[in-house]
């Protein structure tokens, strides 16, 4: 197998995601911002209050989505070197734990209320839905505090490639690395490993193509190797 790397035609497209898929994101951010406005204008007291937390929860999500997909500084004219390093958008980033932080203030606040007026609720179960959503979170909110909730990044150096992002943090040497290919569905970039396994890496926080990231990587591998 050679380092040779692969990508579609459209190399030079800035599009990574399909325009159906797109739509529906922003409609599902859409439907629920104005849902939880419509309920925080109707209601009062802590269900308001937690009404509008959700509301701005999906608003700063509607910021994240926009920023991924319409908003995309996507530029494969980078200079080719060994040092690669891409971060996710810093919009990206704090909108992300912006919407989580007010979705688990939401979240104590209909407990609260669940706990002490549960019957002045015309509908709780949506509400317990969300408030075990929220506690499946927990657990990466304890990896954040722990420093083990990673921000999306790709380096390369002479030793060899470097990614973190969320739960995954990878450190692989150059001589396990056989290549990359651009992929367009889903967008990313396939690392193929000496082993024969291979991981694939998403393009989605990063302002790149998937043939463009592909094309830096590959050429960063060449120019340590040498």
């Amino acid at each position: 197998m050679t380092g040779e790397t692969r990508h579609s035609d459209r190399a030079g497209e800035s599009r990574v995601f399909p325009v159906g898929a797109v739509g529906i994101l922003h409609g599902l951010c859409a439907v629920l911002f104005c849902l939880y406005a419509a309920m925080a204008a109707l209601e009062d007291g802590l269900v308001q209050v937690a009404a509008s937390g959700v509301a701005g929860s999906a608003l700063l999500l509607w910021v994240a989505a926009a920023r991924v997909t319409l908003l995309r500084n996507t530029t494969d004219d980078d200079p080719v070197g060994v040092d690669v390093d891409l971060r996710a958008s810093g919009v990206v980033v704090a909108s992300l734990l912006g919407a989580w932080g007010l979705m688990l203030l939401s979240v104590v606040l209909w407990v609260i209320v669940l706990l002490t007026d549960a019957a002045s609720l015309d509908s709780p179960g949506f509400m317990i839905i969300t408030v075990l959503g929220a506690i499946g979170s927990l657990p990466d909110l304890l990896r954040l505090a722990r420093g083990r909730l990673h921000r999306w990044t790709i380096r390369t150096d002479e030793t060899g490639f470097h990614y973190a992002g969320w739960h995954t943090r990878l450190d692989v040497p150059w001589s396990d690395v056989r290549g990359f290919t651009g992929q367009d569905r889903p967008a990313g970039v396939l690392v193929r490993l000496g082993d024969g396994e291979s991981i694939t890496l998403t393009v989605t926080p990063f302002d790149v193509t998937p043939a463009g990231l592909a094309t830096r990587l590959q050429s960063a591998r060449s120019l340590a190797r040498r």
